[in-house]
């Protein structure tokens, strides 16, 4: 019986790098989520977040190799290959910047209500 593949939550930076250089450390984890190394942990907040950031006027204008056609595929591939979570059971208090926990909630979560 073979091990479960890692759980993993990334930050948005750790997606943009991916995107960008898929040699990078963060291309190889993107690469390994392609390959269920390691299950990338996602719900709709934080794909939101994904979408706004890696579409933003200027993001885009800094890398103009991210199109939004681009950004959607890799949503979509990360949907496909991820684990989808609906809710989660965890709420997480983060005063030093609240909006990552979102992540630290889907990374405490030991349940979700969905898969893709």
């Amino acid at each position: 019986m073979s091990a479960s593949p890692i759980r993993l939550v990334l930050d948005t930076n750790i997606v943009l790098r991916g995107l960008l250089n898929t040699r990078s450390a963060s291309g190889k984890i993107l690469e390994a989520v392609e390959k269920h190394i390691i299950t990338l942990v996602l719900s709709k907040p934080l794909l939101a977040e994904y979408r706004a950031v890696l579409t933003d006027k200027v993001v885009v204008d800094r890398f103009p190799e991210l199109t939004t056609e681009r950004v959607e595929v890799a949503l979509r591939r990360f949907r496909y290959f991820g684990e989808y979570l609906r809710a989660t059971q965890a709420r997480f208090d983060f005063a030093r910047d609240p909006r990552d926990e979102k992540l630290l909630e889907l990374a405490i979560s030991r349940e979700g209500y969905g898969h893709r």
